[in-house]
This record gives structure tokens, sequence and C-alpha cells, in this order.
């Protein structure tokens, strides 16, 4: 009788200790049907998605189902959002990729590597909160693919709770509304237009700017009137999209539009040309970005080597850490990089691969670091489980 309590007794307590876990169990995505598993795997893009919408960058800090949306501030700013607001996952980790080029596989390769996705392009269950940022340039203006939109929508749409995911608009979105804009052709709805439009200019996170090209005067004149406004982050871009393409700084007035995302040819000449003041522009875009509390910039748009470039412009703009993270990822495969809670940043190419040893190891490593194994994502249900065949045995 004594062997018969004690089994009883231990059934209760993994009992009680189950339900406190299975009640803040995170969100499943949806499971999806065989069709659509064989669509990704053919072409690496999901087949079209009706009704579909872009979580815009105010929803992001937010339960998109809470009527009243938190308050982000610019870096630095005293005040504090309302104490009123529901207390959600805070990302620990961000990772940014940039200039996919009109290809979903690298995405899906890099979400997999890291643990965040399966093989298919599907989100696993259990995730740590985590904030995924695209720095632009994910279609190509040439010849834009439909499936790749519809694919960037439903990861969009399927992402766990505590996922932000923001996708940038760089020049080739730009380019696609320019031409639908002028009455050409595109493979695009109208509905698919809207989504396009709908996409940040940039993204504020703590003490880092993320934008597609490089930080152009007129872009930081905008944001540092946007600051002394008191406009908060979360209507940023808000504000930038009606400036942008209704406002003096139109869309469709070639020449504005492209300094207003940051489109440069020849950076370390354009920033050091001289003012009518003396001083170089690179020395006032310094000036800018100190004054919007920003001591890291991260964008693509200029492709350099197979690793990223992590002084690109120290010179030319003093004091501020300038990262180009595009590194052709479309020829490459690969090409991210990571930032943990303390601002370190990890750089992620075929380079780092080859160091650790390969793709299996550095997959290990990866998912160590951000805590994705298997292991770290269901740890209660392993541990339930082996303790349930210890009872049996």
């Amino acid at each position: 009788m004594s062997e018969i309590s004690n089994v009883w007794s231990m059934i209760r307590k993994l009992r009680d200790n189950w339900h406190p876990w299975h009640a803040h169990k995170p969100t499943t995505p949806p499971v999806r049907d065989e069709g659509e598993s064989a669509a990704l795997a053919a072409d690496g893009a999901f087949g079209p998605t009706a009704g579909a919408s872009l979580v815009p960058w105010v929803s992001q800090a937010q339960n998109p189902l809470d009527s009243t949306p938190e308050v982000v501030l610019f870096p630095g700013t005293d005040q504090h959002a309302p104490d009123s607001q529901p207390i959600l996952p805070v990302p620990t980790w961000t990772v940014v990729i940039s200039d996919t080029d009109n290809d979903f596989e690298p995405i899906r390769y890099l979400l997999w590597l890291i643990g965040l996705c399966d093989t298919q392009g599907c989100w696993n269950p259990n995730i740590p909160p985590i904030r995924l940022i695209h720095t632009g340039d994910w279609l190509n203006k040439w010849n834009p693919n439909p499936h790749v939109l519809d694919s960037c929508k439903r990861l969009m749409e399927t992402a766990p709770a505590g996922v932000e995911m923001t996708l940038l608009v760089g020049n080739h979105e730009l380019s696609i509304l320019r031409m639908a804009e002028m009455g050409l052709q595109t493979p695009f709805t109208q509905e698919d237009l809207a989504f396009i439009r709908a996409g940040s200019l940039t993204h504020i996170h703590e003490e880092i700017l993320f934008l597609h090209g490089y930080p152009s005067p007129l872009l930081l004149q905008l944001l540092v009137q946007f600051q002394q406004e008191g406009t908060p982050l979360n209507d940023i871009n808000n504000r930038l999209r009606d400036a942008f393409f209704q406002g003096e700084h139109a869309l469709f007035r070639e020449e504005l539009g492209l300094e207003l995302t940051g489109d440069v040819r020849k950076p370390k000449v354009y920033y050091t040309q001289r003012t009518s003041e003396g001083t170089t522009i690179g020395q006032n875009v310094a000036i800018q970005l100190k004054q919007l509390g920003i001591t890291t910039v991260i964008h693509g748009h200029k492709p350099v080597a197979v690793t990223q470039s992590d002084d690109e412009l120290e010179r030319v703009i003093p004091g501020v850490r300038v990262i180009n993270n595009d590194t052709g990822v479309r020829a490459t495969g690969l090409g991210a990089l990571l930032i943990n809670p303390q601002g370190e940043i990890t750089f992620i190419n075929p380079e780092a691969m080859a160091e650790a040893g390969g793709q299996k190891s550095y997959r290990k490593r990866l998912r160590k670091r951000l805590k994705t194994r298997d292991k770290d994502l269901q740890p209660v249900s392993r541990r339930t489980g082996r303790a349930m065949k210890s009872v049996a045995a």
C-alpha cells in the first residue's frame, strides 16, 4: 500500500506542477495543411493570403486587441508610459536581416538556423520573446515576386505571442510604389501595394536607429523636429509616411524621396562634404544623432563583403557606430546580426559558420545562445515526461 500511495502522491505533484505552466503556455501557431507546406518547400514562399494586413509599428509594443496603446518615447526621455498598460513579454534578443532581394529562402534559412522556425518556415511553438527586423529591399524592383510578399505577410500574421516583426521599406519597395503610381503594371494587387505602403521607414529601439539606407540630414531633421514636438516613437512612422507620401517631401519627387531614405552612392565622399557653416555633413549628422539619443545605426542598401562592416563610417560620422548589414545574402545564402539584451552585437555570416566548424555546430551554438533548443523551449513538459516514465517503471 505504501508504494501505491507514493505513486499517487507523485502523480498529484506532477499534476499540480503541470497546470500553472499550461495556463501560461504561449499560443501555438495554426497548423498548416500539406498543400501549403508543399508550396513553401517548392519555392520558399507561402501561397496567396486573402485579407492580410501589415502589423503597423504603433502596435508592436502592445497587444493588438488592447484599445489603449503603449506610449514609447525617444531614448533618454524622462517621461514614462502610463502605469495602466498591460504587462507583455519583453523581447530579449533582436535579429536583423537586410536586403534579401526577392528571395524568401535566406529568411526561412536564418529563422531555422537560430531555432525560431522549422524547416518549412513555420514558427516553432514556445519560442522566447524576440524582435525580428528586416531593414528593407525584401522585394526586387525589376521583377518583384508576389510569393515573397505573401510569405512575409504570413510570417507576420502567424508570429507567436511576444514576437515583434518589423519590415522596413527599402528603395526597391519604394520603386514598386512609384511605378504603380505612374500607372505602370506590377504583379501586385491594391491590397499588396497597401501592405508595402504601410511599411515603416525607420525603427528606433533604445539607442539604435534601424533604416534601409544611410542617415541623411533631411531624415534626421524630421526626426529631431518630431522629438522636439513630443511625438512618441509609436507615431514616428505615421508622420514620416505623411511627409514622405503626401507632404512636402513626397515620395514621387524623386530627389527628396531618395534623400529621405538615405540613398547615398558614395557615403565616405558624401559625409566629408563641407557645409556653408564650415562643418562636414558627417559632423552635422553626428550632432543630430546625438540629439536623438542614437549611438548606433544599423542599415543595409549598399552591399559589402560576406562579413558585415562594423566601422564603415567611424572617421566621417564621429562618435556613432554605423553597421552595414547588407552582405549580399541572396548570393551567399546567409547574413544577419544578433543584438543581445546588453546591446552586444554578433554577426551571422558564412565566415562565422566556417569558423564554428560548419552548419551543425554553428546552429547548435546559436540556438544555445538564444535559448531556442528543444530542451529550452519545452523544459517543463520534458521533465514531466521523464518523471512519468520513472513512476511507471
